[in-house]
């Protein structure tokens, strides 16, 4: 039978460059003191890279050298068991409501707030609890869109922004956050409305 060494090391092969991982992805091959100790071997090799306590990188090239993994990416491998989502202000940059590029990296959470300073100089990632709840149930474009409006405010809202919205939501996500508009403050609810209105006359003239 192959070696704990050998298993864990064909597994990070077949998983191919770029893949991000814990000593959680192989329990199933040893305990956990034996997988974190491969790892390290690993490390020390320099087959694998510790990018963060307990996370890992295999390695992935390009024509200009080390493709790191995305602080989303990291981010997600940091708080695995959390809804992990851009902050208002980078959600609003991203839907095209605003120029601003936010100086400090941050991404908004259910409950948890944190700074994590990642291994061995590179920039901190901060959690923030979000004041506008992050829902299940809604697609991540629908979720975008609200973090982003509820950063800018009801009067940044305009007419250019509402119709930015309704030319990226789908009926079904307007649908789904109309069922969620208990969780939303009554500006934006009336946001939601006046983009959905703008949807229908956009499709009515298609």
């Amino acid at each position: 039978m192959a070696s704990i060494h050998h298993r864990i090391a064909k597994r990070i092969e077949r998983k191919g460059p770029g893949w991000l991982f814990t000593a959680r992805d192989f329990l199933d091959i040893a305990d956990r003191r034996s997988v974190n100790k491969v790892l390290c071997r690993l490390a020390g090799e320099g087959k694998i890279q510790r990018k963060y306590r307990g996370i890992y990188y295999y390695p992935k090239m390009s024509v200009l050298g080390l493709v790191s993994p995305s602080l989303e990416e990291l981010a997600s491998a940091i708080l695995p068991h959390e809804k992990i989502f851009f902050t208002g202000l980078q959600a609003a940059n991203r839907m095209g409501f605003s120029t601003q590029v936010p100086a400090k990296i941050i991404f908004l959470t259910k409950k948890t707030s944190r700074v994590v300073h990642i291994l061995p100089d590179g920039p901190a990632i901060r959690f923030k609890a979000a004041e506008l709840p992050l829902l299940d149930d809604l697609s991540d474009i629908a979720n975008l869109m609200l973090q982003g409006a509820y950063a800018m405010g009801e009067k940044e809202m305009d007419e250019r922004n509402i119709r930015r919205s309704a030319r990226v939501l789908g009926e079904r996500d307007i649908a789904d956050i109309k069922k969620a508009f208990a969780h939303l403050p009554q500006w934006l609810r009336e946001v939601v409305l006046r983009v959905e209105a703008v949807r229908k006359s956009m499709a009515d003239k298609e």
